[in-house]
């Protein structure tokens, strides 16, 4: 089963949440899901919880995130 973070946009509150998947992998909730805010929130999590893949929303591009 491959792992990968999911990054959504939630816009009422102006960031974007990435989320472990799938979620049964995130038995810490530290891995669950965290609100970011730049491109380098992503990386500093694909370091954190060692996952390489990142998937954005299907209305969303990577570059709809500040760099950081």
């Amino acid at each position: 089963m491959d792992l990968y973070i999911a990054v959504s946009p939630v816009p009422e509150h102006g960031h974007w949440q990435a989320a472990l998947v799938p979620p049964a992998e995130a038995s810490d909730p530290t891995r669950a899901v965290r609100d970011i805010t730049t491109r380098a929130d992503i990386t500093a999590l694909q370091q954190e919880w060692k996952v390489s893949e990142v998937r954005y929303a299907d209305e969303m591009e990577p570059e709809d995130i500040p760099a950081g």
